[in-house]
């Protein structure tokens, strides 16, 4: 599993991951389970490239990583550590709006 796109939010963090079959958004927030909504199969897009220039289209606010991060589960911890290491401090990090 790899975080393709992580943002903070007020309470935690949102973005997509690629679970090997799909890529798909998530919310996570703190002290609860990470809620996943319905994604898009991978088998519909030749590459992530072309699945980051779709998605770009339809959220131009979105931004995704050149390299996804790969994490060992979809938790609310292991998305701090990614979101740590992509901004590169040190796990955990002060959650809230900057």
């Amino acid at each position: 599993m790899k975080v393709i796109s992580i943002e903070q939010i007020e309470e935690g963090f949102a973005g997509f991951v690629d679970d090997g079959k799909s890529y798909f958004p998530f919310i996570a927030l703190k002290g609860e389970p990470v809620e996943r909504e319905p994604g898009w199969p991978k088998s519909d897009y030749p590459d992530y490239e072309m699945f980051v220039g779709i998605m770009s289209k339809f959220d131009p606010g979105a931004w995704f990583l050149r390299k996804p991060l790969p994490i060992k589960s979809l938790t609310y911890e292991e998305l701090n550590e990614a979101y740590c290491a992509l901004h590169k401090k040190e796990a955990p990090c002060e959650i809230g709006i900057e």
